[in-house]
């Protein structure tokens, strides 16, 4: 039973992080694709 939950509270911690950093990636990712189309939109005028 100890080992169950201990499995349990380490997959919900893996799972968090993985999430913390996937939510990392894609803002970072978003804000290089946002200030490419800014760039984009600037030259054009």
């Amino acid at each position: 039973m100890f080992t169950y939950s201990r499995l349990i509270v380490s997959e919900y911690v893996g799972c968090l992080l993985y999430r913390q950093k996937w939510h990392l990636y894609s803002e970072i990712t978003y804000h290089k694709y946002y200030e490419q189309d800014n760039d984009r939109i600037m030259s054009h005028r």
